[in-house]
């Protein structure tokens, strides 16, 4: 039976912002941001966030080292492992994401899940274009 990766979903966030980086700020409030679940060029799942149709720098997720942490009803923190180049050191990164409300968390959270159990947990799969 042969899987196919699932279709992209994305959701509207308040606000996203890396932890502990000098050189990020939060994406303006301003600026429509959005948090998209999707297989990324390399074919890994992966969580990219963005404004209308352009990426933010710096801020994509490879879903097989990352980890949802709820920190209170319409905040989250994204916890991926360091990079895997071998020619500089790895450190973990975290993106606190701000939700509009409760709903669209808890939504998100469930596909967070739902991507993890169905295609970064589940056997190799094929892409279909």
């Amino acid at each position: 039976m042969e899987q196919k990766y699932k279709q992209e979903q994305e959701f509207p966030l308040a606000s996203v912002a890396e932890l502990s980086s000098s050189l990020s700020s939060p994406v303006p409030e301003s600026s429509p941001v959005f948090a998209r679940f999707g297989v990324g060029t390399s074919g890994t799942a992966e969580l990219q966030f963005h404004r209308e149709s352009e990426s933010i720098d710096g801020f994509r997720v490879d879903l097989r080292a990352a980890q949802l942490f709820k920190l209170g009803p319409v905040q989250s923190v994204c916890i991926s492992e360091g990079s895997n180049d071998k020619k500089e050191k790895s450190y973990s990164r975290g993106i606190t994401i701000q939700f509009r409300d409760e709903e669209e968390s808890s939504a998100f959270h469930c596909a967070f899940d739902q991507w993890n159990k169905e295609v970064v947990q589940g056997a190799t799969l094929e892409i279909s274009l």
